[in-house]
């Protein structure tokens, strides 16, 4: 219905002019003051925003979806506004024009800039002769809100191109090794198997960056079911510093558990332990020769686990800061990829940390280190 203001707005239009077969005024007023409140209860439960305008380009409606996009009162004022006085935009007032001249119905992108910029996919029909007054015609503009739709768009586009971004250089590299060994390499004794390790390593790499795109699909979709139980989490963090020995060993960074023994944290163990994983692994991998990260909990008000994984590495600029958990986002893009990263470990981190019921936070200052939050709810709420 809404798709088709012309439709409808004709019908309500013309029910308001003609009324029911009654046999008095008071009827005839009756039933117009019906059909009046019955196009503002129509109206104003639509989502989209409506604008109706006549062959002078006098608003002469609008609903209150449309009120709040362009910030008018609530109800027409007298005199009426023309619709360059409502909006400026003229990829909206030529859409209205057109559609008045020519009669045939228009279809527009547009957007609208106001305390936020928003998108919108603009319909804009006719309204013929006879739903107007006496014999005008008009224009009938339907605003539908599709920002979130663009956005959702723009991040399907950018995670192909990153993805095939990152599956080219380590496939480019498996394949022109792979080249070189047929080639004759292979009986070389000094080169083959330094060869076979280079193309091993991207395979390696390729490998964890298909299972990471596995996991993230798995819990985004919600096909990840969580077996919640009581944890003792300084246990847990020994273990994964155990685990993470040898990285942090190689990059010359001192891991410390401060922990308090005994902490309970309501958790999927596996899921905790690639919570923590993936965040020891990105503070191992920013850091400095002689840096050192920290794991500690604590609760909160509320009774809540807050974990922190804190680095004095080298931090991460306010400008790239909102965009940590994005999936493939590198504040150092070269330094990463060196170090084998896929670029989703925190965007996994932070839809765990959601499918557990809590929250993921950072704080960061370039060359001082950053720390990294994760909030999961008490045990109470998880029983």
């Amino acid at each position: 219905m809404t798709g088709d203001p012309s439709s409808l707005l004709q019908f309500i239009l013309r029910r308001g002019e003609t009324g029911p077969e009654a046999g008095t005024a008071t009827d005839a007023q009756h039933a117009m003051d019906q059909t009046s409140q019955l196009m503002e209860a129509i109206l104003d439960g639509m989502q989209e925003g409506l604008v109706a305008i006549d062959s002078n380009t006098e608003v002469i409606l609008y609903n209150s979806a449309a009120s709040r996009i362009f910030e008018l009162p609530p109800r027409v004022p007298l005199p009426r506004p023309r619709l360059i006085e409502i909006s400026r935009d003229p990829e909206i007032n030529d859409a209205f024009r057109s559609v008045l001249k020519s009669g045939i119905p228009e279809q527009r992108r547009v957007e609208v800039r106001r305390r936020d910029s928003r998108v919108f996919a603009l319909n804009v029909n006719p309204i013929g002769p006879g739903s107007l007054e006496s014999s005008k015609t008009g224009a009938a503009g339907v605003f539908f809100d599709i920002t979130e739709l663009e956005r959702l768009e723009r991040i399907r586009r950018d995670f192909f191109a990153n993805l095939s971004h990152e599956l080219r250089t380590p496939l480019t590299a498996v394949l022109a090794y792979i080249e070189t060994l047929l080639d004759g390499a292979i009986d070389d004794p000094q080169n083959n198997v330094r060869f076979l390790n280079i193309v091993q390593k991207h395979a390696l790499r390729m490998q964890a960056l298909v299972q990471d795109i596995t996991d993230l699909s798995m819990i985004e979709s919600g096909e990840v079911t969580l077996h919640i139980e009581v944890h003792d989490l300084a246990q847990i963090v020994d273990e994964m510093l155990v685990l993470a020995g040898a990285r942090a060993e190689s990059a010359e960074v001192a891991l410390v558990n401060r922990v308090q023994r005994g902490f309970r944290v309501c958790a999927d163990r596996y899921r905790l332990e690639q919570i923590l994983n993936n965040l020891l692994d990105n503070a191992i991998k920013f850091n400095r020769a002689g840096g050192k990260v920290e794991i500690l909990a604590e609760r909160n008000e509320a009774g809540a686990s807050v974990i922190h994984v804190r680095d004095n590495g080298t931090g991460v600029s306010k400008t790239d800061l909102p965009r940590v958990f994005e999936r493939f986002f590198r504040a150092d893009r070269s330094r990463s990829r060196d170090a084998g990263g896929s670029g989703l470990g925190l965007a996994i981190v932070k839809h765990l940390a959601r499918a557990h019921g809590g929250s993921i936070t950072v704080e960061s200052e370039q060359m001082k280190g950053s720390t990294f939050t994760v909030e999961l709810p008490d045990c109470e709420s998880c029983q």
